[in-house]
């Protein structure tokens, strides 16, 4: 009997069974049979079966021993892969339960993870690590008690922060803060923490950021080669980040100061380093960041030994070639000169910079220019010169001028605002200068003046944190010299009234979150009714004739506006204040008016338009006045 059989090459043999066997083709030919080619064609072999024992050939012989050995060794081999494969398997279903240090979480998102701090250094700190937080960074952005932060002498809620734009960042996943310093090329001892505040510093560490390092980078590529350098900035930016981002940052403050102070005193040991810019520059860092912690006597002794270094090395020209430490040098002389009202030891003067202000900018600035600062009875001159720079410097942190800003420009331009201004605070702190204006209401509206144009410097050009000490002594002071008789006839006289609604705005923004936050609104809400201002659109115009940065200004104005429309609501509904210059007339019940003149200005009527604004787009604004942070 003949019959044939199609198998696979690599099928189990069963010749018992079938008495079929596939034969791999010994030639090209064979493996063409039937139209099919390549290792999966299949092979035919006929033989003959009788049905009774009989003797295999030779040739049959070694055919079904060669096919039989071939099979064995297949067997084997897939055994093999198939004990791979269902390892494989399992460890894909197990891959929950697996931890390793580069393994990326599942989703991609990053996790918050609990801070857990303890002693000695912030790596040390963040060692251990509860087991609800094995994802995402070790150092949350944002505190998880949401409450006050305290900061030593500095105190301040952080979520008070909205008024200015300066919301929390997100969270810096672990394996990104790794990417800063993957090489441990840092001169400190690099960790988490250090990694991440680094990665702050480059994306949201903004005190200064134009003042002292117009050319971004400068800094950065001077501080990474020198620990000491490296330390003190990441002191001063922890301390930024627990200001304005939440961040549990008390043990990098001390830990980050105390590596400096040490690197200093060991510089000084070293004679070869005692008088080089590293160490220079680590005193500088470490000055100024006392100055925005409010300790000034310290300060003032880093300062002291700061003079007597570049004294050493031949004065401030020695220092010239490192443009960003001339101007951190200068800022640490001037804010200390801010605090205690003297005249600075020296005055920054840069490089010969020949850039000017785009033309179209200066048009701007002199179609709004506050020129009625020259009817000052006093040093007309130095305010409306201090303003006008202040102005058009305010103008270009704007759209559209902003991204075309010359940074170079623009920290010149600051540095020479910031003397002037400090020269006018100290002469006006001598004693002897009222007694040439017996009135007193001339010294009183530039030193209100000076002291609303240096927190404007400061909060909205330098950007410098608003809870720190210096502008608690400025808004001391602006206070003090505001309360006067007759404030508004003073101010009209002397100059005009929209100069004072511009200090109590600025004023304002200064003193939200703290008890003078109440004078300024009924101090604000007195001068619309006498002015008669009853539109947004009319405040926030009066407010740009001066000094206006839409970061800064555009949120604040809103609030105060609001805040103050309340204010008079609540006084009206309650009759907690009545004017006394103004006759009552008991039998009809309307709201008081102010008298200017000839003119009265119905209350009644500024609360109805107090959410109008002419035919702007904010003539929807919402009457029922929400909840507000003023």
């Amino acid at each position: 009997m003949s019959c044939a059989a199609q198998m696979p090459q690599r099928a189990r043999v069963r010749p018992n069974k079938d008495n079929a066997l596939p034969i791999r083709p010994s030639s090209a030919s064979q493996a063409t049979r039937n139209g099919k080619q390549g290792p999966d064609a299949v092979d035919y072999e006929f033989f003959m079966s009788t049905g009774k024992p009989e003797t295999v050939g030779g040739a049959s012989r070694r055919t079904i021993r060669s096919h039989v050995m071939r099979n064995f060794f297949h067997q084997r081999v897939a055994a093999i892969e198939e004990q791979s494969h269902q390892s494989s398997a399992s460890t894909v279903k197990a891959k929950q339960n697996l931890k390793g240090r580069f393994r990326l979480d599942k989703s991609g998102a990053a996790k918050k993870r609990t801070d857990k701090v303890g002693n000695g250094s912030p790596e040390n700190a963040g060692a251990k690590v509860s087991s609800q937080s094995e994802q995402g960074s070790r150092f949350s952005d944002v505190a998880d008690s949401g409450g006050d932060l305290d900061t030593g002498n500095i105190s301040v809620s952080t979520g008070s922060m909205e008024a200015n734009n300066l919301t929390s960042t997100p969270i810096i996943p672990r394996y990104m803060a790794q990417r800063i310093d993957p090489f441990d090329a840092l001169p400190i001892k690099s960790g988490p923490r250090v990694e991440t505040l680094i990665y702050y510093w480059q994306t949201v560490f903004k005190v200064n950021s134009v003042a002292i390092n117009p050319t971004p980078g400068s800094w950065l590529s001077f501080a990474k080669y020198d620990p000491g350098i490296l330390h003190s900035t990441l002191c001063s930016v922890a301390m930024y980040c627990g200001l304005y981002h939440g961040l549990n940052s008390n043990i990098d403050i001390h830990y980050h100061k105390g590596e400096a102070l040490k690197l200093v005193n060991k510089k000084l040991q070293n004679p070869d380093e005692r008088t080089s810019d590293a160490l220079i520059a680590v005193i500088t860092v470490l000055a100024s960041f006392e100055n925005l912690w409010g300790a000034y006597e310290v300060a003032s002794s880093h300062v002291t030994g700061l003079r007597r270094l570049i004294a050493l090395r031949g004065g401030l020209p020695a220092i010239k070639h490192n443009d960003p430490l001339q101007r951190a040098v200068a800022w640490s002389e001037y804010h200390l000169a801010a605090a205690w009202r003297i005249r600075p030891s020296f005055e920054f003067v840069p490089q010969p910079y020949h850039a000017t202000l785009p033309d179209e900018l200066l048009v701007e600035a002199a179609l709004s220019s506050p020129n009625c600062l020259l009817k000052l009875t006093i040093d007309r001159h130095e305010m409306f010169n201090v303003y006008y720079s202040l102005h058009q410097v305010a103008i270009a942190y704007n759209t559209p001028w902003a991204d075309r800003m010359d940074r170079m420009l623009m920290s010149n331009m600051l540095h020479e605002i910031d003397y002037k201004l400090l020269c006018q605070s100290s002469r006006l702190a001598d004693q002897n200068l009222e007694a040439k204006f017996p009135s007193g209401n001339a010294v009183s509206v530039i030193e209100a003046l000076t002291v609303a144009a240096q927190m404007f410097l400061y909060g909205a050009l330098r950007s410098i944190p608003l809870p720190i000490k210096v502008f608690d002594l400025f808004l001391s002071r602006l206070v003090a010299a505001l309360d006067i008789q007759d404030l508004l006839g003073a101010w009209e006289t002397q100059c005009t009234a929209n100069a004072l609604l511009w200090v109590f705005f600025v004023g304002s923004i200064v003193a939200q979150g703290r008890q003078e936050m109440p004078w300024f609104i009924d101090n604000t809400l007195d001068f619309m009714r006498k002015t008669g201002i009853s539109t947004k659109k009319e405040y926030e115009q009066a407010l740009k004739g001066f000094a206006w940065t839409d970061d800064f200004c555009a949120s604040p104005c809103e609030s105060l506006w609001k805040a103050t429309a309340e204010r008079g609501a609540s006084l009206k509904n309650n009759s907690v204040q009545q004017p006394t210059d103004i006759p009552l007339d008991t039998s009809n019940a309307q709201a008081p008016s102010a008298a200017i003149g000839d003119q009265e200005i119905d209350m009644d009527m500024l609360l109805e338009l107090s959410d109008l604004d002419g035919e702007d787009d904010d003539a929807d604004a919402d009457s029922d006045f929400e909840d507000s942070p003023w």
